[in-house]
């Protein structure tokens, strides 16, 4: 009796496994993409036209490019991220079919308008997305060519209009502090060079060997190496931007490469133009960052410690 008792708690223990891993898989095939053949990689161009401006996003093989802003580089993990959410549109969540209720949900001409295209000009997708959800953590998102609505999760306007905010990486440097070599500093009359010894801690090469302020090295290498810009000036170095003969500039060498950075004139009260030798790109820097990447003498050299007897 207690045999057949095991038995049966056993044979209900598999039934339910069984319906659990059923569920499962129901719940699998219900996953119906709003757009199945979508795939990530294979995106070439996105135009986003938002409320703000209308944004077109080209790749190209050194990367993704804002081809409506200059064609400066484009911020690859924001357009990675808005790539990811397409991926989540489900049909397993449409809530309305109703063209009537599209203005309700704001998924009509006062939305934002996305089209994403493959290289051969093939649409990849194409919707409107409308206002945030009830939970204000999901958005109603409407396929261009249908009046299905769907709810997809998050909230997607912030990741596919960027409003006054510029989609361009501003990054410039992306280095960290181990990553440095050898670094120069040169003002009109004056060059500070920075080594490293053999045992890998930096001093003051030039005007003479001197001992440095490694507090004062540390925070000039996590500037330049997270350096990002505050604004794109263009790729045309004008002449009042001083670039042609720079007033002074930084030299820095890693594992691999050389770079400098030349610093020009003033671009309004606080910012100043700036460029590197390896791009045409001129760059708009704040006057204090650029003092920070710049420090005089007195401010890298070593304290000296004070004699005996004295304050």
């Amino acid at each position: 009796m207690k045999v057949k008792t095991g038995l049966l708690v056993v044979l209900a223990i598999l039934v339910a496994i069984f319906a659990i891993l059923r569920l499962g898989v129901d719940r699998a095939g219900s996953e119906k993409p709003l757009y199945p053949g979508f795939r990530q990689e294979s995106v070439a161009r996105i135009k986003i036209d938002g409320k703000e401006r209308e944004t077109v996003i080209e790749k190209e093989e050194s990367g993704w490019l804002v081809v409506s802003e200059d064609s400066f580089p484009a911020e690859a993990g924001v357009v990675d991220a808005m790539l990811e959410k397409i991926t989540g549109f489900s049909r397993k969540d449409i809530i309305s079919s109703n063209p009537e209720k599209q203005v309700l949900y704001q998924v009509d001409e006062t939305g934002i308008m996305v089209d994403v295209e493959t290289a051969d000009g093939t649409t990849a997708a194409s919707f409107v997305i409308g206002k945030t959800g009830p939970d204000y953590q999901s958005t109603y998102v409407r396929d261009a060519g249908s009046d299905d609505v769907i709810l997809a999760p998050g909230y997607l306007p912030q990741a596919f209009e960027r409003g006054n905010r510029s989609w361009q990486d501003r990054t410039m440097y992306a280095l960290e502090a181990d990553d440095f070599l050898e670094v120069a500093i040169k003002r009109p009359g004056e060059t500070i060079a920075l080594s490293k010894d053999q045992a890998g801690e930096w001093f003051i090469s030039r005007p003479e060997s001197i001992a440095v302020d490694p507090n004062a090295v540390s925070r000039l290498l996590r500037t330049l190496g997270r350096l990002r810009c505050d604004e794109f000036a263009g790729r045309r170095a004008l002449p009042e931007y001083g670039l042609a003969v720079p007033d002074s500039s930084l030299w820095f060498k890693t594992a691999d490469s050389e770079h400098e950075l030349v610093f020009g004139s003033e671009a309004g009260p606080d910012r100043i133009y700036t460029r590197t030798t390896a791009s045409d790109v001129i760059y708009l820097l704040a006057s204090h960052k650029v003092g920070m990447l710049l420090p005089q003498l007195d401010k890298l050299r070593g304290r000296t410690p004070d004699a005996p007897g004295e304050e």
